[in-house]
């Protein structure tokens, strides 16, 4: 906030919300803590999330007519992810479409495959629901806005 005034004259960072973000942080990891049961089930949610990642990346290929190896699949996906994390924003639009296409490309799929299965990998792991997303985030605005 002090290097921040510099720039602007209000606060970056509310104290009041950074206090309740921690606090509910620490009670949600107290919470995992004590329960070995939810830490299983948030890891098998979290496998479960990145194998369905994959199944849409390797039926994105399909349907422009190419059957990838799934061995090279998996490879290139974590590829492009750890290449993904090392940038500023992840999951900032372009770059993990530009890191599968490279990758992908660098692993001797076709060109043209390569880009347009990413490009619909993308549509349906992040377009879809970030649509879906801002349209429940309104429908759930004007519901609780209607009743206050």
């Amino acid at each position: 906030n002090t290097l921040g005034a510099l720039i602007r004259k209000k606060e970056f960072i509310n104290p009041l919300k950074l206090r309740s973000f921690v606090t509910h942080l620490a009670e949600t990891t107290d919470l995992l803590g004590t329960s070995k049961a939810k830490i299983f089930k948030a890891l098998f949610a979290s496998f479960l999330f990145y194998i369905a990642d994959i199944a849409t990346l390797y039926f994105s290929f399909l349907v422009f007519g190419f059957r990838p190896p799934l061995a090279l699949l998996v490879f290139g996906f974590i590829i492009s992810t750890a290449i993904a994390l090392f940038t500023l924003m992840p999951e900032t639009p372009g770059i993990m479409e530009t890191s599968l296409t490279v990758v992908f490309v660098a692993l001797q799929f076709p060109p043209h495959a390569a880009l347009l299965a990413s490009l619909l990998f993308r549509i349906f792991t992040f377009w879809v629901p970030l649509a879906l997303g801002v349209l429940v985030y309104i429908k759930l605005k004007k519901t609780t806005g209607a009743s206050s």
